[in-house]
């Protein structure tokens, strides 16, 4: 008897054959066909249903970024008959050299193993499909090949361990600092886990680190407390020798050498700078009649702002300091001149002093207090305008008028016309300044002699030779 057409072709379930009641089925002499079931009753179990994936997952690890050796996926199978099974030569790999070495039954599906080549030091994708082969169950049905929606085929291999991108400076970001707090920035080159204050060591203070506004790729590091408010001295960040920091597939941070900057150090700096020296440049003397006058202003360290407002002058009261125009060059970052030009310094008569004002900042921001310069101390030019008068010429040896000495001498008394210290140049005086009147053929020479604290100079001329 042959069954065919209806549901068969889309029946899942069991087909019997059995006798209907009242059947009138007899042999050839007329005899009947016993009643119920005969001993041997046999069945189909038909089944039109193919074997079907639902889902492709990732089984061990479970992660999609790892460095594992092995990688095992789990195809999870919509309804599969108990005895189908799928060979390694069912599924392809790409992205490495590794095969599937294992395809493991479980009630539902399988879990596909792919192991060995070059998976142990891989970096890169490996993902895994489908052969175009068929492969049917007991029943003849051919697996559906369809990859469901959402199936994670593919693993990220990473077998190179996370490094340091940058160490910077962030809070500041000058060097030099006078902070009690100060914060490097560091970045890895990948997403990292497990960092802690514990991973990095600080030298040169007793302050502590900790860590603040950490992402999956920064951390900030703050240094604090301990003798940070008054250090003067270096400060080293580094990473800690027993330190634990991972990339997301576990591979540890070995190299610990920043691939970009290293910015690892604060120079503290809590001192205020002081003035090394204030040295006259326009000339080495004190005395002057220049319409410009120039100090060179040395730090004893670099300083920032300096300009004209960081100075001042101090001149006799009947001299105009606002008339007088004040600059400044910077020479290098702890050298500056300071120049006083024009105005009422053309004409002045009498001492010229430069002030300096306490609001000078270091790159540290600390901000002098003291003025007074540690080394020379030429504040003050002596201006001189008026030129020397001479108001008197004495007989000096002999002092009598009658004589008849060979050799005769003159003394010349010079005063300058303000109170300041300004004496006669000697350089300057020479005998083709003087008339000889009487001789014939005498020869004249000169002394100078200043007279301290007194303001004034005597110049002594000298007669003798000729016809004295």
């Amino acid at each position: 008897m042959t069954l065919s057409g209806g549901d068969l072709a889309s029946l899942t379930g069991t087909v019997g054959l059995n006798l209907a009641g009242g059947q009138n089925i007899t042999d050839t002499v007329g005899h009947a066909l016993g009643a119920g079931e005969p001993a041997t009753d046999q069945t189909f179990d038909v089944r039109n249903i193919a074997p079907q994936i639902a889902s492709i997952e990732r089984a061990t690890p479970a992660t999609s970024v790892t460095n594992g050796d092995s990688l095992t996926w789990r195809f999870t199978f919509a309804q599969i008959d108990n005895s189908f099974s799928l060979p390694t030569s069912a599924f392809t790999v790409t992205g490495t050299t590794a095969t599937v070495t294992s395809v493991s039954r479980f009630s539902i599906g399988f879990d596909v193993t792919v192991s060995g080549g070059d998976l142990a030091s891989l970096n890169g994708d490996v993902s895994i499909g489908l052969t175009n082969s068929n492969f049917a169950d007991d029943y003849g049905n051919v697996m559906d090949r369809t990859i469901p929606a959402g199936a994670e085929l593919t693993y990220s291999l990473d077998n190179t361990g996370p490094r340091i991108a940058s160490i910077e400076r962030f809070s500041p970001t000058a060097e030099r600092a006078s902070n009690d707090t100060v914060r490097w920035r560091v970045t890895f080159n990948e997403a990292v886990n497990n960092v802690t204050a514990d991973d990095f060591t600080v030298t040169g203070t007793t302050g502590v680190l900790s860590v603040s506004n950490l992402t999956t790729t920064t951390v900030d590091l703050d240094l604090s407390g301990g003798d940070m408010a008054g250090l003067n001295g270096t400060v080293t960040l580094a990473v800690a020798g027993g330190q634990d920091v991972a990339d997301s597939a576990g591979n540890l941070l070995t190299n610990t050498t920043p691939t970009g900057a290293n910015d690892n150090t604060f120079v503290m700096d809590n001192t205020p700078p002081r003035i090394a020296s204030v040295v006259r440049q326009s000339s080495a003397s004190q005395y002057t009649n220049l319409d410009s006058i120039t100090w060179r202003v040395t730090f004893n360290e670099d300083v920032s702002g300096v300009d004209a407002t960081k100075f001042g002058l101090t001149v006799p009261f009947d001299v105009n300091s606002g008339s007088i125009t004040q600059s400044v060059a910077q020479i290098s970052a702890s050298v500056y001149d300071v120049t006083a030009a024009g105005g009422d310094l053309v004409a002045m008569n009498g001492e010229i002093a430069l002030r300096i004002f306490t609001t000078v900042n270091d790159l540290a921001f600390n901000t002098m207090t003291d003025a007074t310069p540690t080394g020379a101390s030429e504040l003050s030019y002596t201006v001189d305008n008026a030129g020397p008068d001479a108001f008197g010429i004495y007989r000096a040896n002999p002092t009598a008028e009658a004589t008849n000495a060979d050799t005769l001498q003159w003394a010349i008394s010079v005063d300058p016309q303000f109170s300041g210290d300004v004496f006669i140049d000697a350089s300057t005086v020479n005998p083709a300044d003087f008339t000889l009147t009487g001789p014939t053929g005498a020869t004249l020479s000169i002394s100078v002699v200043t007279n301290a604290g007194e303001s004034t100079a005597t110049i002594f001329v000298t007669a003798s030779g000729g016809d004295l």
